[in-house]
């Protein structure tokens, strides 16, 4: 490895968000060690320390980058915190001088900055406001995984400090800092996929605290885990998963009835994703879990919302295949296309006749499932329950029967005639009906 860089003499470099994009921008193409330089840039913001004065007290956020000896100083007179990801910047091109010199820098040089070199607590560096703060995890948040995928950064220590970085910021006091902190982390999972079996511990902890996220009241935090908490478990192999695959199916098992459609279309996603895991050491629990999701996951294939049964479809045909009936599987894979239109009813009734003939073992579980979503908040979820109720009841025999406990069934179902919907009144007379020869 190289010499390291000296700390003295350094360049002073005044950065805002807009000079971080147009660093970027003037960067890209021209510089092979223009990926490291961003990252280092980036990390040094997240690591400085606490801001001792509110941001509308800065007029700039000041950072030292520590340099070669002999070179001259690049002073950047920009005003303060500008927009969170600016689109565009009306100040001059601030790294036309920073380009060259970033090219002058060798890529062993890049390598030896470490924590004590240049991004400790001891480093002069001042405190940067927090909206550039805001801005360099914004930043992060859509280019770490182009950034940590470069083949120049491949090579560096900077994946160690970044992922440090964004793992410290999930303490913050900011809400938007630790949403963006968690979004940054997702992406690195895909960029330092070489790196991901090294901090898959790490990582997959803090996708899921940040799903238990309690100050959250938008639920950006919780997207934003079980968003990153996919792009994790794309990365890692079972090893990484298995001991703690059934944690995660009962930890996301409450969002499939969030009132957000992005939350519960998220939640199905990452239970369809697990399916990866469930074929080794743990496919008996992870079966069971199937079975006690999958009621919801098929009321919602008739959701009020498209990405609830995009993600419902999706989930459904990863899970078919491990749970042990070819005519269950071979239904999801061929009705529950992506793009395709579903016939709802008539999909429900011939799937019902395929779990009483391959699971009849499960006829009640199923059934009492369907009965606790009679009362969702959903009129179209209620109204789903009580159709699958009725088809599931309509096509068992009369030995088959005998291990329901009808009176309690059909009790529940006749409650719903009073339901303040009139759709639901329908489909449980519906569902009555086919129970004429019970």
């Amino acid at each position: 490895m190289g010499s390291k860089v000296c700390a003295k003499p350094c360049a002073k470099l005044v950065l805002d968000s807009s000079m971080l994009l147009n660093v970027d921008h003037s960067l890209s193409g021209r510089s092979p060690t223009a990926p490291s330089i961003l990252l280092y840039i980036s990390i040094s913001i997240l690591l400085s320390p606490a801001p001792s004065k509110s941001s509308s007290e800065f007029s700039a956020a000041e950072l030292v980058i520590p340099r070669r000896a002999g070179t001259t100083d690049i002073l950047a007179p920009y005003p303060g915190c500008g927009p969170l990801l600016p689109a565009a910047s009306s100040h001059a091109d601030p790294a036309s001088n920073l380009s060259s010199e970033v090219q002058a820098v060798p890529v062993s040089e890049l390598a030896a900055v470490s924590m004590s070199d240049g991004v400790s607590s001891s480093s002069p560096l001042v405190a940067p406001p927090l909206c550039d703060q805001l801005a360099v995890l914004g930043y992060l948040k859509g280019e770490s995984d182009k950034l940590l995928n470069h083949h120049v950064t491949c090579d560096l220590v900077l994946t160690d400090t970044l992922v440090s970085s964004l793992l410290r910021c999930l303490v913050d006091t900011s809400t938007v800092v630790r949403m963006l902190s968690i979004r940054g982390l997702g992406n690195a999972a895909v960029g330092a996929s070489h790196k991901i079996h090294k901090y898959s511990t790490k990582l997959l902890s803090a996708m899921i605290a940040g799903m238990d996220e309690k100050d959250d009241p938008e639920d950006l935090i919780t997207l934003e885990a079980m968003s990153g908490l996919s792009k994790v478990l794309a990365q890692l192999e079972e090893t990484n998963v298995q001991p703690i695959i059934i944690n995660i199916a009962l930890r996301i098992r409450p969002f499939f009835e969030k009132d957000k459609d992005q939350v519960r279309a998220a939640a199905f996603t990452v239970f369809g994703n697990l399916s990866r895991f469930g074929d080794g050491q743990s496919k008996a629990d992870f079966v069971e879990q199937i079975h006690s999701s999958l009621v919801s996951l098929l009321l919602h294939l008739n959701d009020s919302s498209e990405e609830v049964v995009k993600a419902c479809k999706f989930s459904l045909r990863l899970i078919g295949p491990l749970m042990g009936s070819d005519n269950v599987s071979a239904m999801f894979q061929k009705h529950l296309l992506e793009e395709a239109n579903l016939h709802y009813g008539e999909f429900i009734n011939d799937l019902a006749k395929h779990i009483i003939n391959d699971f009849p073992e499960k006829i009640n579980f199923y059934i009492m499932g369907n009965v606790s979503f009679f009362k969702s908040t959903w009129p179209e979820i209620r109204g789903n329950a009580v159709m699958f109720t009725g088809f599931l009841l309509g096509n068992l025999s009369q030995t088959e029967i005998q291990s329901v406990s009808l009176e309690h069934v059909c009790g529940a179902v006749m409650m719903l005639l009073r339901d303040a919907i009139p759709s639901v009144r329908i489909k449980a007379a519906e569902a009555l009906s086919l129970l004429h020869e019970l």
